[in-house]
């Protein structure tokens, strides 16, 4: 039997090297909300993972991009835009550990979307904001799209679910 290792990689990428990844760069957005800028990007490939994850920042505000090819739980949290039980945030106050059904908890927490059913509806059902001490206020999500086989997780911080929106639609239009 032969087994195949693969390419192991670790590299801290500037930009122009995210945007060029050959599998990944594509699902990066093209233009992002008013004054976030690149602040580091990771493309890390072994026997478990393959992935780019980039980041950029604004003040204390930020913008995470993970992008990968879905495993089996991610699968798993796949929903429909039309189930908002599976990932609107406000059927569900907080704390959500006492809200969220046991049954729903991991979808409710990170759900995924079919980029072809996406709306501006879910992504801002997946919009929340917490007043914590010491911290900026503004909205937060958390959510992941699929496009094909690809999936994007982000993690969201101080943009508006208008332009996060815009960002996961130009991925799709440039496709």
């Amino acid at each position: 039997m032969l087994v195949v290792v693969p390419e192991l990689r670790e590299d801290r990428l500037n930009p122009d090297e995210a945007y060029a990844d050959a599998d990944f760069g594509p699902y990066l957005p093209a233009a992002l909300p008013e004054g976030f800028v690149f602040q580091d990007g990771l493309r890390f490939i072994n026997q478990e993972r393959n992935e780019l994850i980039v980041h950029w920042t604004r003040d204390m505000d930020y913008i995470d991009w993970r992008i990968s090819h879905p495993d089996d739980n991610d699968k798993a949290r796949i929903t429909s835009a039309a189930d908002r039980k599976n990932y609107d945030l406000s059927l569900y106050p907080i704390p959500r550990a006492g809200s969220v059904p046991d049954d729903l908890r991991e979808i409710v927490d990170n759900p995924i979307f079919l980029i072809d059913e996406l709306t501006l509806n879910a992504v801002q059902a997946r919009s929340y904001e917490v007043s914590d001490l010491g911290d900026k206020p503004g909205p937060r999500m958390r959510f992941g799209v699929l496009y094909g086989n690809v999936l994007v997780q982000l993690y969201v911080k101080g943009a508006a679910p208008e332009a996060v929106f815009d960002m996961l639609h130009q991925i799709f239009s440039a496709l």
